[in-house]
């Protein structure tokens, strides 16, 4: 898969290799995705769901997951400098909006507000 569309559905795609930065996507929806070696810098990801996705050896600095619910997301060995997590969809009543990160760059990341474990 290379393409991403407006307002998509994926379900158990593989990303890899994608070259996506400083695009802007709204509406669509990733469930059970993996991402590998994609770069997805500066782009903006507007009202678009994760649900279980993994991103590996990605580059996601300064991505805007603005109004964006995430859902059990895991970052591996991930760039992900600049990134504003307090922008995206945190409904209270929900507790596995975990985000999990290993051997990830979060250099000015934005976490302000957000409950850290």
């Amino acid at each position: 898969m290379n393409e991403l569309v407006d307002a998509g559905d994926y379900y158990e795609e593989t990303f890899k290799g994608l070259i996506w930065n400083d695009k802007r996507l709204s509406g669509a929806s990733f469930e059970e995705c993996e991402f590998i070696d994609c770069d997805f810098s500066a782009s903006q990801f507007r009202s678009c769901k994760f649900t279980h996705c993994d991103f590996k050896r990605c580059n996601l600095s300064l991505a805007d997951f603005s109004n964006s619910p995430l859902f059990a997301m895991s970052f591996s060995d991930c760039k992900l400098v600049g990134v504003d997590w307090t922008k995206a969809d945190w409904p209270q009543y929900y507790r596995d909006f975990e985000l999990k990160f290993q051997r990830c760059l979060l250099n000015d990341a934005s976490f302000y507000g957000l409950t850290l474990n």
